[in-house]
């Protein structure tokens, strides 16, 4: 345990700090991640990678041509991360797991890259911040997309049905691998209310019916 960590995770078997990945290097993350897969547990196990290189200043392990500009930083950072997700799906591959694991790749929030004269995430609810990636790998599922609004307990009871816990479960939200998507169930976003340097009031919105208040 870490105490820079330790006040941020909990509930797990093993937390580990792997020097570099807070500064936006996201290449020892995956090369402690492919040292794992190279001997996982016999167990089912659940390990969670969590990339830094597209958060300012937008890293990338190549040089990035046009570098000043920051959409095209953000660009080159966004390549690095999806060639390092192609290296930990190799060693997945490799170590025989890829027909009996589920992958998920989301994020926390979007990115400003000068939409509403805004850069970086910030205190408000515009939807380049609330729309994010959310793609579900299961072994033998049936391929679907999505399109109504989707929120923070779908993706939780979505991903947890995936990898079968068993009886005894009772999640909220919707499992979008067999729920009907509704369009009539209303979604809430609100700011970074928890921000003790905030000066400004908490923005709330809510989604509906294709409607956002």
């Amino acid at each position: 345990p870490d105490p820079r960590v330790d006040e941020h995770v909990s509930g797990w078997s093993e937390v580990e700090v792997i020097e570099g990945a807070s500064r936006g290097d996201d290449r020892p993350l995956v090369a402690e991640a492919i040292r794992f897969l190279t001997a996982p547990p016999d167990a089912p196990f659940f390990l969670f990678l969590h990339f830094m290189g597209t958060h300012w200043p937008f890293r990338s392990e190549a040089t990035c041509p046009g570098e000043r500009d920051r959409q095209r930083r953000y660009g080159c950072a966004t390549e690095a991360a999806d060639r390092l997700l192609g290296d930990v799906f190799d060693a997945l591959q490799s170590a025989g797991l890829s027909d009996n694991t589920v992958i998920v790749v989301t994020s926390d929030h979007g990115e400003f890259l000068g939409e509403h004269d805004r850069w970086y995430h910030s205190f408000t609810v515009f939807d380049a911040l609330l729309r994010v990636p959310f793609v579900l790998y299961e072994p033998g599922g049936t391929p679907r997309i999505v399109t109504t609004p989707t929120g923070c307990f779908d993706v939780m009871k979505t991903v947890l049905s995936a990898a079968n816990p068993g009886p005894g479960i009772a999640l909220w939200g919707q499992d979008f691998r067999t729920d009907a998507p509704t369009s009539e169930r209303p979604q809430f976003a609100r700011d970074a209310v928890s921000d003790p340097h905030r000066t400004s009031r908490v923005t709330r919105a809510v989604v509906l019916g294709g409607i956002k208040l």
